[in-house]
């Protein structure tokens, strides 16, 4: 009878043992899973790029504050996104490229990079969307600034080219960098010729003896 009861005593203390062992597993599993998740989160907070997260739906599952600052005019926070469908938030957008090119993404699985003109936030946007087994992670970057300098070069540009005058630049090194048409009409030289030469092909140094 006395071995009966030591044997049940040890089995319910290795029982017990197996229970503690398992809960500190657990727990520590749950904390290091919790750590992870902070970790992550940190990270996407931090980054400098709008950066939202698409489940297989097409629902909000993330924003992180870039994309909802972005948002903001549009009367848009995060609190009120996660868990909608992108199209019924977006419905401007059906139909365009951006749909096109997100589609594209999670049908091909397949990284797309696009700029795309948003009339409601007057503002041009570079977005990249990366697929996953889980949806669609999209980063966007406001270059507004960008493409109005890349316009004003290209308008100055086309008014160099088109001027009747001859318009040439040189850097300080005295070698030509640009090179207009008026200025191939009355020199004779090409810009292909022109360009990376010295100056003194078209302005005589007077230092030269």
């Amino acid at each position: 009878m006395k071995h009966d009861e030591n044997e049940e005593k040890l089995l319910r203390s290795v029982a017990l043992q197996n229970a503690q062992a398992v809960f500190l597993a657990r727990e520590r599993a749950e904390r290091e899973l919790r750590e992870s998740n902070e970790r992550i989160t940190n990270i996407l907070e931090s980054i400098t790029d709008a950066f939202i997260v698409l489940d297989k739906e097409w629902h909000f599952t993330y924003v992180n504050p870039q994309a909802e600052q972005i948002l903001a005019p549009l009367n848009k926070s995060r609190a009120n996104l996660l868990g909608k469908s992108y199209w019924q938030e977006f419905s401007d957008l059906v139909g365009t490229p951006v749909e096109e090119n997100y589609r594209r993404a999670v049908t091909e699985k397949v990284k797309v990079e696009f700029d795309h003109f948003y009339p409601p936030l007057n503002s041009w946007f570079q977005v990249r969307a990366n697929p996953s087994q889980d949806g669609l992670s999209v980063y966007f970057v406001d270059i507004t600034e960008r493409k109005r300098t890349e316009g004003t070069t290209e308008l100055l540009a086309a008014i160099v080219d088109s001027s009747d005058d001859a318009i040439v630049s040189k850097n300080l090194d005295g070698m030509i960098t640009s090179w207009n048409q008026a200025a191939q009409r009355i020199f004779g030289y090409s810009a292909e010729e022109a360009v990376g030469r010295h100056i003194t092909l078209i302005i005589p140094d007077d230092r030269r003896e």
